[in-house]
């Protein structure tokens, strides 16, 4: 089910319904940043050993995922400035 912005009026009663449905819609709108770390997770990460070597096409790649992370996390962050959520610095 989509989010449904709500228009709020001074003296409206705030109920468990109305806070769920901001949460539930918060909540949309940071899956897709979950989804990254979820397959950042589900990468194969067994090489611990000192020895192991990581090769290149690897690396890149992981890098390349960070990278990305980082770019929607940025974005996610300044969003939520914008809005007045998180305080800017």
């Amino acid at each position: 089910m989509a989010y449904e912005e709500h228009d709020w009026v001074d003296d409206e009663l705030i109920t468990a319904e109305r806070l769920n449905a901001m949460e539930d819609g918060t909540g949309a709108g940071v899956n897709p940043v979950a989804a990254t770390v979820a397959a950042v997770s589900a990468a194969d990460a067994t090489a611990t050993a000192s020895t192991d070597v990581v090769a290149p096409a690897e690396f890149s790649a992981a890098a390349a995922l960070a990278n990305e992370t980082k770019a929607k996390l940025n974005s996610l962050i300044a969003n939520l400035k914008a809005a007045g959520i998180v305080a800017s610095e």
